[in-house]
């Protein structure tokens, strides 16, 4: 399994299409067994509010003060691949 975890803060303008992204790479190879994580680190913007319109996303919130390694390690904590891809 591949758990491609995403990492954001405030990324409304990009979140949509890294998403698409990530589904379109896992259509083209009709058997790979994935989730998808997503980590917000404390979004101000709508980042949050387009990722729960998708409904196979696991999402992890951190609402304390965060970096770019506290996410990695949230999204690589909770996950269930023995490939992690950020």
């Amino acid at each position: 399994m591949i758990s491609f975890i995403l990492i954001c803060k405030n990324e409304s303008y990009n979140i949509d299409a890294c998403i698409q992204m990530v589904l379109k790479t896992i259509e083209l190879h009709k058997n790979l067994s994935f989730e998808i994580i997503y980590v917000d680190s404390n979004s101000t913007d709508n980042t949050l509010e387009i990722v729960l319109n998708y409904h196979n996303i696991s999402v992890y919130k951190i609402n304390s003060k965060s970096n770019a390694a506290i996410a990695r390690n949230v999204g690589a904590t909770n996950a269930k691949g023995e490939i992690l891809f950020f």
